[in-house]
């Protein structure tokens, strides 16, 4: 009977060891998995960094071609507008020198 009575207690035991491993991995897969995912949310904030910084550069060199061909366009309307205006002042002037002299 005292031999049942140990062999059931080795069980006991035997059963708590594996229930205590158990638990202990399931901790250290929990470690695991949280510094895992931590490492992930780090990475992927790194990568929305830079894909912001890339898309940011992108837009700021489309302005500044945009802005570059507002420029060119304000030349030639300046240019075209200044011709015009040589063109009128040739006649104003002609205009004036009749007056003038009539």
């Amino acid at each position: 009977m005292t031999e049942v009575i140990k062999k059931i207690r080795e069980v006991e035991r035997s059963a708590e060891e594996l229930i205590e491993k158990a638990r202990e991995e399931a901790r250290q897969t929990i470690e695991e998995a949280e510094a895992k995912g931590r490492q992930i949310a780090a990475e992927a904030q790194i990568e929305a960094g830079r894909e912001a910084a890339s898309l940011k550069e992108k837009v700021i060199e489309e302005a500044r071609k945009e802005a570059l061909l507002i420029g060119e366009r304000a030349q030639k309307e300046a240019k075209n507008l200044e011709e015009a205006a040589r063109k009128n002042l040739d006649k104003a002037v002609s205009f004036i020198v009749r007056r003038v002299v009539s």
